[in-house]
């Protein structure tokens, strides 16, 4: 409980010894004989978050949390479980960029406002826009998707290269948010990107929309000079059904799953 794992904090701070020789130590005097089972199964994670040589990235110390224990505790404690376990997931897979958990802990606190979030359903005539990840929009539809970012870098993530069985796992990912979209479907390629190492560098495009059969869609290409001097434009300004090709953008693809589907890249 808090009270113990008070004790062990306490004690960690006044003996000026590193962490990992502490953890090393024999502890089981701080707690009781019932809060044994507790304590091993702290150090175990507190062990596997340290590694036993070399450094461990952020990445993995949140994934050990969540392997050894965390992930049961949410959902045995929680109503909104999934979604705290969704959103830890995502917060993993924004990890993997950094190689220290000094950089990790730097770039995080410099975030206003980084949080999980709930996808809550609008009324059908509310046009607001919902901004979600894909683990969140699973099992979730609305009329007209955009997915953002597909890029080699982002989607799939550099993690993934590889491995092939990571890339599987990024193409289902991109499959089920393909599937969010009931009447249109944006999927959107930047032509650079920013990257924390190297600053902006030219982005290419994901391979999940290289596999796309090209007699499938159309390409546009959007530029910001098309828009009006104020810099605005509405969606019904969007093309719905362009002509020939261009450079970059998007493209118009029917998925063949009905008569009314279109799936707009």
């Amino acid at each position: 409980g808090p009270g113990y794992a008070e004790r062990l904090f306490e004690s960690f701070k006044k003996s000026g010894v590193p962490l990992e020789a502490f953890l090393a130590a024999d502890l089981s005097a701080f707690v009781p004989k019932r809060a044994q089972a507790g304590l091993k199964g702290f150090l175990k994670v507190m062990r596997g978050v340290l590694g036993t040589g070399g450094a461990v990235s952020p990445g993995e110390m949140i994934s050990t949390v969540m392997e050894n224990g965390y992930e049961t505790h949410a959902y045995a404690n929680f109503d909104n479980a999934k979604d705290r376990v969704d959103d830890i997931k995502e917060l993993i897979n924004f990890s993997h960029d950094y190689k220290s958990l000094q950089s990790f802990l730097s770039d995080i606190t410099l975030r206003e406002n980084f949080r999980g979030e709930t996808v809550v359903s609008a009324p059908e005539e509310d046009e607001q826009l919902v901004l979600t990840t894909i683990h969140q929009a699973k099992g979730l539809e609305w009329d007209v998707v955009m997915i953002i970012g597909l890029c080699e870098g982002q989607f799939p993530h550099p993690k993934a290269f590889g491995d092939q069985s990571e890339i599987e796992e990024e193409r289902r990912l991109f499959y089920v948010a393909a599937t969010r979209a009931r009447k249109y479907l944006y999927m959107i390629h930047p032509v650079t990107r920013f990257d924390y190492q190297q600053g902006v560098v030219v982005a290419r495009r994901s391979r999940f929309l290289e596999e796309l059969l090209p007699s499938d869609y159309e390409v546009w290409d959007v530029d910001s000079s098309a828009l009006a001097p104020d810099g605005s434009e509405t969606f019904d300004d969007l093309p719905r059904w362009g002509r020939g090709r261009a450079e970059g953008g998007g493209a118009k693809y029917d998925s063949g799953l009905d008569d009314e589907t279109i799936v707009e890249l």
